[in-house]
């Protein structure tokens, strides 16, 4: 069996006590017979003599959730109360999209901090590629110039407008194999490295990026020039790597790698503005 990632197990944590807050405050309300309670189980059809009972139930599934020996079975009957909610509140033509979001965030709790499900659910880091390109109206030798040199970047990197006052810094020889630029900034946008690992001269920068915070990750990246016409020049910009944890599970949600391919869009339009400006 695989270790769990500690980023992980503690996502897991966090997300699994609040997936159960709202089943305490239920049961806690339950409980105590409050006005506002017993008048909910007259909107829902339910008979008063089951407030107890189900926060009894309610407890007992919530304590069988949390406790990592029992999680699994927990988050089963979690699920199958979620459901009888939801086919409560359908019966009466409420809306459900609430129980729905307290299903998601009981099973991604769950999947994030225990590794037996892990195990069965596999969700591994993937093979990705981002790649956007754009022209720019100046020959490929003074576009080219002007990409070798990391120091010239921090003019139209997008991702420095998560925080325009970060701290940028370079060692070695700016535009040779070895130069390495380091940023550190909010949390928004993190710190890191990228270091020049091969130069074609008039052609291609490749480099290596390595991501510190807010997570860990290394991937290749590489800035193309080439001839697309007289005194055009066809700029690629590209990533390559494999979306470990966190962003293979954000992807489940979110489409990451078209978030980025925006993000190179917008630098690669700023790029542009900025050297046919000159």
């Amino acid at each position: 069996m695989n270790p769990v990632p500690g980023k992980a197990i503690l996502a897991g944590r966090i997300i699994s006590g609040l997936a159960a807050v709202p089943f305490v405050l239920s049961a806690a309300m339950k409980f105590s017979g409050s006005p506002f309670m017993v008048k909910g189980f007259e909107h829902l059809g339910w008979p008063q003599s089951l407030t107890r009972p189900l926060g009894v139930l309610e407890s007992l599934c919530v304590i069988l959730y949390l406790v990592p020996a029992s999680s699994v079975l927990g988050a089963i009957l979690l699920t199958g109360y979620i459901g009888g909610a939801i086919a409560t509140h359908s019966r009466i033509g409420e809306p459900v999209l609430l129980q729905i979001a307290m299903g998601i965030l009981v099973w991604l709790g769950l999947f994030l901090r225990e590794p037996r499900l892990m195990e069965l659910l596999p969700v591994r880091a993937k093979d990705f590629k981002i790649e956007r390109e754009i022209v720019i109206a100046l020959p490929r030798s003074a576009v080219f110039a002007y990409l070798k040199p990391l120091s010239n970047f921090r003019h139209w990197d997008p991702f420095l407008r998560k925080d325009p006052h970060a701290r940028i810094s370079m060692r070695g020889s700016d535009g040779e194999v070895g130069t390495v630029a380091s940023w550190e900034g909010n949390r928004a946008l993190g710190s890191g490295e990228q270091e020049i690992t091969r130069i074609v001269d008039g052609e291609r920068v490749e480099f290596e990026l390595r991501f510190k915070t807010p997570f860990q990750e290394t991937n290749r990246g590489y800035f193309s020039a080439e001839d697309a016409g007289e005194s055009l020049t066809r700029v690629r910009w590209g990533m390559t790597g494999k979306s470990a944890f966190p962003r293979n599970v954000i992807g489940l949600f979110l489409n990451c790698d078209r978030m980025i391919e925006r993000e190179f869009d917008l630098g690669l339009h700023q790029l542009k503005s900025v050297l046919e400006k000159r």
